[in-house]
């Protein structure tokens, strides 16, 4: 029964309000982009600037004129629909991955993981617009059971294929894919397919050849490095943050203070939001607490997850976080979205393994992000956007002020 809840909350929470998405500059050039390309203007080689000074690949442009052209898309809304459908069904198909495909102690983990995907405020933030990172999860997910089928030539094949285009379609995910590979290098190259990596690898590098030359012919990055990125570990903060559902401050900016005291009861403030935000940051104290005492003491609750679930996560937070860190360049919180699932895989492995009653716990947590996601969306639908924040003015409320 839980797992037809989590689906309906995941369609309702990505489908809600859809004229309350956010739509600024990038939104609105993703969706102008979408509608010309191909019928005005030519198809381009490159995407558009990213936030570190370095021109995105193209399949960062191609993936929305792709999708307007299948679901025949003519409106912002149109488009960002079709996105949110993305979304919904990547979970859908999460599901049903882990429920067909994962037996033993790998399938509770991932099922948490699914669970909590579906309710997340940073996933249903990261699933509703005209955006790069919110198209991200399809190619993780493909990605992802390729790694988990790498012993095999096709397994291995689809791991590299979509590792490959996973960072074309944000580069974020190019040091998922090389965190990935180096870590499996070190702890598991024996029951690699080598080979089957290689050529889906090779497969999927064929459209970023052209990207490639042009980067090649530019000079380099001319903003986002700095040695302060690297001693901030802001990866490993935000990942952190990520999980518990602790940063919304990112998209709201200063209205942060005002959602705290969200909703209201007439003009008085209940601070229901507030009371979420102090049982989730209970629950991360507890968390680390309990998985850094069972960690030291080698004291488990259960065993750990199979090899491969253990490799994905651990290769994910140490090995890709290490090279965001150590690249210097800065960290925005939404290039974490191509691994947020594998985030909550962390948590739910470490809870069930390390926390009493994990379940219970994990229960807890979730139906905490429910209520924030709840309120963010509301609060948003109630103040047209947060126009003073990184999510800026809703779009229902641009549109009536442009008719205005």
């Amino acid at each position: 029964m839980f797992v037809p809840v989590c689906l309906l909350l995941a369609a309702l929470l990505r489908l809600t309000w859809l004229q309350d998405m956010e739509y600024k500059e990038d939104e609105r050039l993703g969706f102008e982009l979408a509608q010309t390309i191909g019928r005005t203007t030519d198809w381009p080689l490159v995407g558009t600037m990213s936030g570190v000074g370095i021109v995105n690949p193209g399949l960062s442009l191609w993936i929305f004129v792709i999708l307007a052209r299948l679901t025949q898309a003519a409106h912002p809304m149109e488009l960002a629909r079709a996105v949110q459908m993305v979304n919904v069904l990547s979970v859908l198909a999460l599901f049903y991955f882990v429920l067909r495909w994962l037996k033993g102690e790998d399938r509770e983990p991932w099922l948490w993981s699914a669970a909590m995907l579906s309710v997340s405020p940073f996933s249903i933030l990261f699933s509703r617009k005209i955006w790069e990172q919110d198209v991200i999860p399809p190619f993780l997910l493909l990605a992802t059971i390729g790694f988990m089928n790498r012993a095999s030539f096709l397994g291995a094949a689809v791991y590299g294929l979509f590792g490959a285009l996973l960072g074309q379609v944000h580069m974020s995910g190019f040091l998922f894919s090389l965190g990935l590979v180096v870590w499996l290098a070190v702890f598991d190259r024996n029951n690699v397919n080598w080979q089957g990596w290689f050529a889906g690898s090779a497969l999927g590098a064929i459209p970023l050849l052209p990207w490639v030359a042009f980067v090649l012919s530019q000079p380099g990055p001319s903003q986002g490095w700095g040695w302060g990125n690297i001693l901030r570990l802001k990866f490993f903060r935000d990942w952190l943050e990520d999980t518990f559902a602790l940063g919304l401050g990112y998209s709201l900016g200063p209205h942060f203070t005002a959602f705290l005291r969200f909703p209201s009861i007439g003009a008085s403030p209940t601070y229901g939001v507030m009371l979420i935000h102090i049982g989730l940051w209970a629950a991360m104290i507890v968390f680390l607490a309990g998985s850094l005492w069972g960690t030291w003491t080698n004291k488990a609750i259960v065993p750990d997850p199979a090899p491969s679930t253990t490799l994905l996560r651990n290769a994910t937070l140490w090995a890709m976080g290490a090279l965001f860190t150590l690249s210097g360049f800065v960290v925005y919180r939404h290039y974490l979205n191509v691994v947020l699932p594998i985030e909550f895989l962390w948590l739910a492995c470490l809870t069930l393994r390390y926390i009493p009653r994990p379940r219970a716990f994990l229960l807890t947590v979730w139906v905490l992000q429910l209520l924030l996601s709840v309120s963010f969306l509301s609060y948003i639908h109630q103040n047209c956007g947060a126009p003073h924040g990184d999510y800026g003015t809703a779009y229902r409320c641009q549109a009536d002020a442009e008719v205005k």
